[in-house]
């Protein structure tokens, strides 16, 4: 009876597409979409086998900062409704037809570790063909939370996962699916970012099983492993400086002598803007930074040296206090030549100084040297490349 039914219908609508010169894609969306034969609020049939593949058109942005990655990408998503098939050859043997998305039941699936997704076109269309098969592109800004490591920057790699969901049906319901066989997405049309090169891509079905709940929950996660492009424009560039750095704040200690303090404030303060202005727009806790913060601290504690030999040795040697006059001259008394003849103030200062600075030249040398050796002994492979 039903046969019959569905048989008139079709004739009917033929006779009249024929009499009213109506076009076979119009006369299919009548059909397919009557309200009394099929609801986009109904769920087509469980299991509904989705396939899930997204196409990654380019990275706009990787914020160290908010932890996030933003994107332009395309989600592709295909599955059956067998209620949104019709007989090809009653109309017209037209094999596909183009509808809005928001027509027809869509599955709700969302980017769980997703922050922002803002579609890029002002209606969403999906290619229904006569069996049912419904295949749906949406493009989107798309911007996830992604977890930045920041330890060997500048030359880091970074990995962010996208996870796809049903928000609302378990495993049972909604079969997920990754549309191409190594599951990876499709970077052949992307526009390539001027920071980062895509180094690895994959994607992953995953199925949990809650203690909660019998059911299985799927989703499918498509993980990037991006690799900062200008690393060595880092290691040509601000790791030389680096060194340049800590090579005038060993220099600066051969100025041993009370008379040219100004001449070593100089220098140290030229390091110590060389430091600050490398610090600039680096990451945070990274290694550079670190290495960066150790070498200000050899070019700190020489001055900090420089300032105490400048306070003692500047003034006359009697304006000191008692204490102060008796450990200056037994430390430059070890130093002197011919400690049985008296020697003046003026040449104990010097003497003081010479020995302050030679102490520091020692100590400099060491820290600087430690602490290079342990920046090249942790970098990365690729930071050498």
């Amino acid at each position: 009876m039903r046969a019959t039914e569905s048989l008139i219908f079709l004739f009917a609508w033929i006779v009249l597409a024929v009499a009213t010169n109506i076009s076979p894609e119009f006369a299919i969306l009548r059909a397919v979409l009557d309200p009394t034969k099929y609801d986009k609020m109904a769920f087509p049939h469980k299991p509904t086998i989705v396939t899930v593949g997204m196409t990654l058109q380019s990275i706009e942005e990787l914020n160290m900062e908010e932890g996030s990655i933003k994107a332009v990408v395309w989600l592709n998503y295909d599955w059956t409704d067998k209620g949104l098939s019709w007989n090809k050859s009653a109309f017209g043997d037209v094999y596909d037809i183009r509808l809005p998305s928001d027509k027809i039941w869509t599955p709700d699936l969302e980017c769980y570790n997703g922050k922002q997704l803002t579609p890029l076109t002002r209606t969403d269309q999906v290619v229904l063909t006569f069996e049912g098969s419904v295949n749906w592109i949406p493009p989107y800004m798309l911007t996830a939370s992604c977890k930045i490591d920041t330890t060997w920057f500048p030359f880091d790699e970074q990995i962010c996962t996208f996870k796809f969901g049903s928000w609302t049906r378990n495993g049972n319901d909604m079969d997920l699916k990754l549309q191409n066989e190594d599951g990876m997405i499709d970077i052949g049309t992307m526009n390539h970012n001027s920071d980062y090169d895509i180094v690895k891509n994959k994607g992953n079905r995953n199925e949990v099983v809650y203690e909660c709940c019998p059911e299985p929950y799927l989703d499918v996660s498509f993980e990037l492993t991006l690799r900062r492009r200008n690393s060595s424009v880092y290691a040509q560039r601000n790791i030389p400086s680096s060194f340049l750095a800590g090579f005038l704040a060993v220099a600066s200690c051969l100025l041993s002598s009370k008379y040219n303090q100004i001449s070593k404030f100089l220098v140290l303060l030229l390091c110590i803007l060389i430091q600050g202005s490398l610090s600039v727009d680096f990451a945070k806790n990274s290694v550079y930074t670190n290495i960066l913060s150790a070498h200000s601290g050899i070019i700190l504690l020489n001055l900090l040296v420089s300032i105490i030999s400048c306070c003692l040795c500047t003034p006359p040697l009697e304006a000191l206090c008692p204490f102060l006059r008796f450990v200056i001259t037994r430390i430059a008394g070890c130093f002197l030549r011919n400690q049985d003849k008296e020697v003046s103030p003026e040449v104990i200062s010097s003497v003081f100084t010479r020995v302050l600075d030679n102490l520091m030249l020692i100590v400099s040398v060491i820290l600087f040297t430690i602490t290079t050796i342990n920046f090249v002994a942790v970098l990365p492979a690729h930071a050498f490349e």
